[in-house]
């Protein structure tokens, strides 16, 4: 009976080891899951900006954007108007997922920020918000997805839809941003050394 088992362990041993090595497991690039957006429009307030800019570029395999504003006059984001639409593929059969309203946003400038990956700021932003504002390679964190979504759920799979408004202290709205974006799933290819 012993010998049974042993002749049966060191076969299942010997078959995985074969199938890894067809695999080749420890050569493969991780799963990766880049944002596109497609679409993205803005409103700003005169009354508060001299110019708001916002464009989608790509380097790569990686789109990023990018955010140039200046403020016509000082002012402070007072509330945050958020709302996160849930659609599955090419946008179809959109749900409501997330809508929510953050106060006080000066005080939690910080924590908002999180959920964005900046490559290049020329300065941080504080309140009262004045001046010019530049910010290149941007994109959202995947784990701001990640924290909208069910533990079980396959985020990735879908494709979102993203309205922000900003307002001021007497409800008056600042900047109303709108886009659009999906996930594009895949594995980076290796480099090859020519030798």
């Amino acid at each position: 009976m012993v010998y049974k088992q042993t002749i049966l362990f060191l076969t299942v041993i010997s078959v995985s080891f074969v199938f890894l090595q067809v695999l080749n497991v420890n050569n493969m690039n991780p799963i990766r899951h880049e944002m596109r957006i497609p679409i993205h429009k803005w409103n700003a307030n005169s009354s508060f900006l001299n110019s708001f800019f916002m464009d989608v570029k790509q380097y790569y395999d990686v789109q990023y954007f990018h955010i140039n504003f200046s403020t016509r006059i000082p002012f402070m984001i007072y509330r945050l108007s958020v709302e996160v639409i849930k659609c599955k593929e090419h946008f179809i059969d959109c749900v409501n997922l997330r809508s929510f309203d953050i106060l006080d946003i000066c005080d939690k400038i910080d924590a908002t920020m999180l959920f964005l990956l900046i490559g290049y700021k020329n300065r941080d932003v504080r309140c009262p918000i004045k001046g010019e504002y530049v910010w290149k390679n941007m994109s959202f964190s995947t784990l701001s997805i990640q924290t909208i979504s069910a533990p079980t759920e396959k985020w990735w799979e879908n494709s979102y839809k993203l309205k922000l408004c900003f307002y001021d202290k007497y409800n008056v709205e600042v900047l109303y941003v709108e886009g659009s974006a999906y996930f594009l799933t895949f594995r980076r290819r290796k480099n090859k050394n020519l030798n």
